[in-house]
């Protein structure tokens, strides 16, 4: 079995929010978290660093909508791909974008196909959350793009971030990283995974996992489980995080709801990347 590694998730201003412990880790409390429904001090109002509205080509022939956001550095350095949840597009990221590039790490989000800004495609909207020959070609597509910054990203530094299916395929492009495929994934972070619906959209139960953070509501079911079996699967470094007083958020409501969600999950790319 692989050497697991505990780690802290949070690591805001020089107070230690999480304590270093064995088994999964666990966030909550009245201090944590922000009313539900909303995102607190962060909003639509708030400023997000200048982007580029970009298009990007898929191996299968459909134009996806991207937005692309490079750091302000003069040097190459880490980059994120952002998959967003289903239903939803590539502005579900609006609360972390600052956070990025404060952090000096390039961002690009992606419409999914049949969502926002992208072509549709061939098969039914709800197909996508199971098939295996789907959104793989859309995530391809963004690493494809980030790869070929040069002056901007540096080599074996791409992670990748997901909210509910985008987490899902998140996991589906650590797994090919680390598998026969040429995958230019270091590490990546899943927020409401579902373990039945990666082994769908891998077209295997057999994963080969490295360097991950999964987060889930503590009362979101099977996503809060299914957050510590993966982190079982995974390889040095691994973390699950439970969340608590999110009144079970799923996705993106926990990027809206939880402070220490936002900096946390920035904060596992900035240590990993």
């Amino acid at each position: 079995m692989r050497a697991r590694c505990h780690l802290l998730f949070l690591a805001l201003l020089s107070t230690a929010l999480l304590s270093a412990c064995t088994g999964s880790g666990s966030l909550g409390g009245d201090g944590d978290t922000e009313p539900s429904g909303g995102g607190g001090d962060d909003d639509d109002s708030v400023p997000a660093p200048i982007a580029v509205e970009i298009q990007l080509s898929t191996a299968d022939g459909l134009s996806l909508a991207g937005r692309w956001h490079a750091a302000d550095s003069d040097h190459e350095g880490p980059a994120v791909l952002l998959l967003h949840q289903y239903s939803r597009d590539r502005n579900d990221f609006y609360q972390v974008f600052e956070i990025f590039e404060r952090e000096g790490i390039s961002t690009l989000a992606i419409d999914f196909r049949s969502h926002g800004s992208s072509d549709t495609a061939t098969v039914a909207l709800e197909e996508l959350l199971s098939d295996p020959d789907q959104l793989i070609h859309d995530v391809r597509a963004g690493l494809d793009f980030l790869e070929a910054q040069d002056g901007v990203v540096a080599d074996n530094r791409i992670g990748i971030m997901g909210l509910s299916v985008g987490a899902n395929m998140a996991v589906v492009a650590n797994h090919k990283a680390n598998g026969e495929d040429d995958w230019a994934v270091r590490t990546s972070v899943s927020l409401s995974p579902r373990l039945e619906a990666i082994y769908a959209l891998a077209g295997s139960e057999e994963l080969e996992l490295d360097s991950a953070l999964y987060v889930a509501a503590d009362d979101e079911q099977p996503q809060a489980d299914d957050c510590v079996t993966l982190e079982g699967m995974t390889g040095t470094p691994a973390n699950s995080q439970l969340v608590g007083s999110t009144n079970a958020a799923h996705g993106i409501e926990l990027l809206e709801r939880s402070f220490d969600v936002r900096e946390g999950t920035v904060r596992w790319f900035v240590d990993w990347l």
